[in-house]
């Protein structure tokens, strides 16, 4: 019998082909992590943890998983080779990453930078060799001993291919609900909400933009349709630049930055300017993501006076106060209802610095106290990867009108305590220790 490779037991079954071999890896655990890692940074990491660390983990998570994906459809060899050249060109041929656009859901920002994901491909091309060898000597038996539980295995390498196709297709990043455009009929305002890939929101206020409620479409003579754009390109303006109010005072945008008044001598005077760090705060986090960022002014008239309002994008609208100065009003579901601060640092720093402290812990007292603390790091380890995947799936499913960050951090609270409770309990139980065989008498010599 041929040894057995990966350190699983061999049956005495045929061997399989080279291509069902690889096929069986789109069902392994390792393969189908890739995804999840891939899937968890771009669409809950990168938005709550911004910065180069979650780019480059996107480029590693991506090119391993398409890498496999290229080495089941190739070999090892020559999947692993295609899918380098395909990233190094991604990454620095012009026109590429506009063509591969459809297909990865958006544009890839070319960076040199990036090809130290390169490095991935090593290790992996050897892990993939060998695990091929592994179920071609004569298949694996994994020891299951149900047929239900074979079926499921079966399955499992289809389940991991649509996974991975739907990852590696969609991971780009949806912009957030803004207001894209602003109106007024004389007497009501009305705000167009672009809601990323869902439908566009129509919302109307009557007290001069302080409140907002939903409505299924504006009067014909509202003019509410603001310009096709791309999440991915800079939209510009979308609406009006300028509204007057019936005792003559007018107010304009210029430079989606600068909201400004005219005089009675003529002139224009500056009452409101967005700065460049407020810029960066209230975009949604996308390319493109300023999207109806003093895209768009409307006036109308109330009980109190003349109500001047301007979008403000993802943050809602700003309202003109009595006394000059530009309050930011809510709208629907822009901006998200916020996140406490304790919801906001579960969600973000405790999740990753948790099962450090928790780790830590058991090291130092566990081992002095349990005899069985090893199993409580390894229980620690399970439970802070599962609170990972949940909150996670939490934060990715989370609607429009939240931040998910309420969702993600009580997730992740609830998920680390049962975590810590269960890891105590663990190292608490009794350890298993090698029971030695009864020694047998020796028997006396029947010649004497």
């Amino acid at each position: 019998m041929a040894p057995a490779l990966c350190g699983e037991h061999v049956a005495d079954g045929s061997a399989l082909s080279a291509l069902e071999a690889r096929l069986r890896w789109l069902g392994h655990p390792e393969f189908l992590a890739e995804a999840c890692v891939l899937a968890l940074n771009d669409h809950v990491l990168k938005d709550r943890f911004p910065g180069w660390w979650t780019g480059k983990l996107s480029d590693f998570a991506g090119l391993a998983l398409a890498a496999s994906l290229a080495a089941v459809l190739f070999g090892p060899r020559r999947g692993l080779v295609l899918a380098g050249i395909g990233f190094v060109a991604l990454k620095t041929v012009p026109g590429i990453a506009e063509l591969a656009r459809p297909v990865l859901g958006g544009i890839t920002l070319r960076d040199q930078t990036d090809l130290v994901a390169l490095a991935v491909l090593a290790p992996l091309s050897r892990f993939l060799r060998r695990r091929v060898r592994c179920e071609q000597q004569g298949g694996v038996e994994r020891s299951l001993g149900h047929r239900a539980r074979d079926a499921v295995l079966a399955g499992l390498p289809i389940v991991g291919a649509v996974f991975a196709v739907v990852t590696a297709t969609a991971t780009s990043c949806g912009p957030s609900p803004a207001v894209v455009m602003v109106a007024s009929d004389g007497r009501a305002l009305y705000a167009l909400l672009d809601k990323g890939w869902d439908d566009a929101e129509i919302a109307r206020s009557d007290d001069g933009g302080e409140t907002w409620s939903s409505i299924e479409r504006a009067p014909a003579k509202v003019q509410l349709t603001a310009r096709p754009h791309d999440v991915f390109d800079d939209p510009g303006p979308s609406g009006p630049l300028e509204a007057c109010a019936i005792d003559g005072t007018c107010w304009r945008l210029r430079g989606q930055r600068v909201i400004e008044r005219s005089t009675s001598d003529g002139r224009w005077v500056a009452e409101f300017r967005l700065s460049e760090r407020t810029l960066s705060d209230i975009s949604t986090g996308c390319s493109g993501g300023q999207i109806g960022i003093l895209g768009s002014i409307a006036t109308a008239e109330t009980a109190d006076g003349s109500a001047v309002v301007a979008s403000y994008g993802a943050d809602g609208v700003l309202v003109r106060t009595d006394v000059g100065g530009w309050d930011q009003i809510r709208v629907l579901s822009a901006p998200p209802i916020e996140a406490t601060r304790v919801e906001e640092v579960a969600a973000r720093q405790f999740l990753l610095l948790s099962p450090v402290v928790l780790g830590l812990t058991m090291w130092l007292i566990g081992r002095r106290r349990w005899s069985s603390w090893r199993r409580g790091l390894i229980a620690i380890l399970v439970g802070w990867g599962a609170t990972l995947l949940i909150a996670g799936a939490i934060g990715f499913l989370a609607g429009t009108d939240t931040d998910p960050d309420i969702s993600m951090g009580r997730a992740v609270m609830i998920g680390m305590l049962v975590t810590t409770v269960g890891a105590v309990v663990v190292a608490r139980r009794p350890g298993t220790t090698a029971k030695r065989a009864p020694e047998i008498p020796e028997r006396p010599d029947l010649r004497e």
